[in-house]
């Protein structure tokens, strides 16, 4: 984790202690004194809630914005959209919304 020569932040996701993801956007926004890190899921496939087995990719779920410890005195969030699949195993096709392991769902 360190500054660029133009101010602007670079952070990896180890520092954070989030696993399976890699951090694609850092945004600070000095009036509301807080840092923004826009992550995706490096995680190779989704299970099923309800079988466990792997899933088809089916699209993205909702924008989750997700509070951190704070960073350099300011509010840290981290915004990530986690991805859904369809099991083609179970009767019905049951979709899944993916969780990794460090937010509950």
């Amino acid at each position: 984790m360190f500054g660029t020569p133009s101010g602007s932040l670079h952070i990896t996701a180890e520092p954070l202690g989030l696993s399976e993801v890699k951090v694609l956007d850092v945004r600070t926004n000095l009036s509301a004194r807080e840092i923004t890190i826009t992550v995706e899921s490096t995680r190779k496939y989704i299970l099923c809630r309800q079988c466990g087995e792997p899933t088809k990719t089916h699209g993205l779920g909702r924008k989750l914005r997700l509070r951190h410890l704070p960073m350099f005195g300011k509010e840290t969030i981290i915004e990530i959209i986690p991805r859904r699949g369809r099991c083609e195993h179970c009767d019905g096709g049951s979709t899944t919304t993916e969780i990794l392991d460090w937010y509950e769902g």
